[in-house]
């Protein structure tokens, strides 16, 4: 099977994925009163001294706490200390393995980020698969898609063959071929987002602001090169200017890898004797 058709078939396969997605990104801890109940227990939710009924995007603190959500449980562990209920559980979700050098300006991406590897361990553990090892791939279209339909991001897979020193660096130097996720968030700041790093010893979901996660992670120049090289001749482009400002447009936060890639597209046509 493919890996666009994997990562489709998941939300198909899996319709909790669609759901939990769903409740996370539209969760709304909000105290206002209102009239609306909740889709579950049918109790009416924001009532006053009763922070059980806390809306949590159509449904009740409570009632998603039954299913374990771990935002859920640990606002009724507050509500209800003593409740043997809300205690951790075998099974639970450790809650967000996140980098701890991340960005405060991205912390809607990290929230989307974690909540993918976990239904990732979950998709991992339904196959029969140990580790991450080898599951890059699935792992970034999976989480590329969530952060482009979910999170309003720009979002592409990024990837190198561990030569030539791009890919991804384990802690202790080594570089490694890999796949992870370039964006840009809905407030313009760019970053990579990795839920398959813990194989080369990191945490099991990263979230890092472009500057910093270049001395982790370095896709592979010739990527951008076909990319230019494809741009330049659909379009009959022939002037470099003309060939990066598309670029820049596609990839705006890969402004260092057009760079190189539009000097090896400007050697090569001079090379065939047409001037850039």
């Amino acid at each position: 099977m493919g890996c666009l058709s994997f990562v489709d078939g998941l939300f198909r396969r899996f319709p909790l994925l669609s759901w939990a997605v769903y409740c996370n990104e539209n969760r709304v801890m909000s105290q206002q009163p209102g009239s609306h109940t909740c889709q579950i227990c049918s109790q009416q939710l924001n009532q006053p001294g009763k922070p059980d009924t806390v809306d949590c995007g159509g449904d009740c603190v409570r009632c998603i706490a039954d299913y374990r959500d771990p935002d859920a449980l640990e606002t009724m562990r507050k509500i209800e200390p003593d409740n043997p209920k809300w205690k951790p559980s075998e099974g639970d979700w450790l809650g967000p393995q996140i980098a701890v050098d991340s960005d405060p300006a991205l912390r809607e991406v990290e929230r989307l980020t974690t909540m993918m590897r976990d239904v990732f361990d979950f998709v991992l553990s339904d196959s029969n698969i140990a580790n991450t090892g080898g599951t890059c791939l699935y792992g970034a279209i999976l989480l590329r898609n969530a952060l482009e339909q979910f999170g309003k991001c720009e979002a592409a897979v990024r990837g190198g063959d561990g030569k030539l020193c791009e890919g991804a660096i384990d802690q202790t130097g080594m570089w490694h071929g890999h796949y992870w996720v370039e964006g840009k968030s809905p407030d313009g700041v760019s970053f990579v987002a990795d839920i398959t790093a813990d194989q080369f010893g990191w945490p099991n979901a990263i979230v890092l602001p472009m500057d910093q996660a270049r001395k982790r992670y370095r896709a592979s120049v010739s990527e951008m090169l076909r990319a230019a090289v494809n741009i330049a001749q659909f379009q009959q482009i022939r002037q470099v200017a003309t060939l990066r400002a598309e670029l820049v447009h596609r990839f705006p936060f890969r402004c260092e890898d057009i760079e190189c890639a539009i000097q090896a597209w400007a050697n090569y046509e001079l090379a065939k004797g047409r001037p850039s």
